[in-house]
């Protein structure tokens, strides 16, 4: 019988009739390989590999297997906080899965960030692609931008309520658009009150306008008062239509001092 060596990722023990493919997390780096030997460090392998170029769980394989990103001299790196990595060989770089309510700039990032609105970033293993083929990385449908912060222009609108992007037709009528637009209520209600306090202040300025008058008409009947109430005390004799009247005099002061009291002022 003749026998050849068992290729690369297979092995045979001692007078085995048959190849066996290594396991999963072992390999067979050279042909006529009699054992598989495992993996080193947190390194994986599919059955039958002759390389450990997968990672096992809760850690990913760099692109293209950079030693350097890592700073551990190890191809494989410890995915970050907003990333699930379950299972031995399933996460690289490019393939990392990305949690919902996290983004990253691109698929060679290792970079993870939770997004500011959690419902915008549906996240997923590689981009999503939005409308009109414009990819809009690990964002929900009418989201885009960093951290799936920006809703689609002229298409979406954000919905303070729902803390996402909803379709801009559903604002048809005006009442919607001021139930879902808090910041327009407020600045409304600022103009009302810029109008009122507008409003008040001319009033102020007539009304002032108007006691400034009444007082000139009051400090000129003082005057005409205590001129009539030293006609009446020195009994000085006034001209009316041809004769001399003290008793003229004795009621326009009383008719004075009438007045004053009215005004109390």
């Amino acid at each position: 019988m003749h026998c050849s060596a068992c290729a690369a990722g297979r092995y045979s023990g001692n007078a085995a009739p048959v190849c066996i493919d290594c396991i999963a997390g072992n390999i067979a780096a050279l042909e006529g390989a009699a054992i598989c030997e495992d993996c080193p460090g947190e390194t994986h392998s599919l059955s039958g590999a002759a390389t450990c170029d997968l990672c096992i769980a809760d850690y990913y394989y760099t692109f293209d297997g950079d030693k350097d990103m890592c700073g551990s001299g190890s191809s494989c790196c410890e995915c970050p906080s907003g990333t699930a990595c379950l299972t031995d060989g399933e996460s690289t770089q490019e393939g990392l899965y990305i949690s919902e309510g996290y983004w990253r700039i691109n698929a060679k990032s290792n970079n993870v960030q939770a997004c500011t609105w959690p419902k915008a970033c549906i996240g997923g293993v590689n981009f999503t692609e939005g409308v009109d083929d414009v990819y809009v990385q690990y964002c929900k449908e009418g989201h885009e931008g960093p951290l799936c912060g920006v809703c689609q222009p002229l298409k979406y609108y954000f919905d303070i309520t729902k803390a996402e992007c909803a379709p801009c037709n559903k604002l048809n009528k005006p009442w919607v658009i001021y139930s879902r637009s808090p910041t327009l209520i407020i600045c409304s209600f600022l103009v009302l009150v810029a109008v009122y306090l507008s409003y008040m202040s001319l009033c102020t300025i007539k009304t002032n306008a108007k006691s400034t008058k009444l007082n000139d008409k009051v400090r000129e009947t003082r005057k005409f008062a205590k001129l009539a109430n030293r006609v009446r005390e020195h009994k000085t004799k006034f001209k009316v239509r041809g004769f001399y009247s003290i008793a003229f005099a004795s009621v326009c002061a009383k008719r004075v001092a009438g007045v004053l009291a009215l005004l109390e002022l």
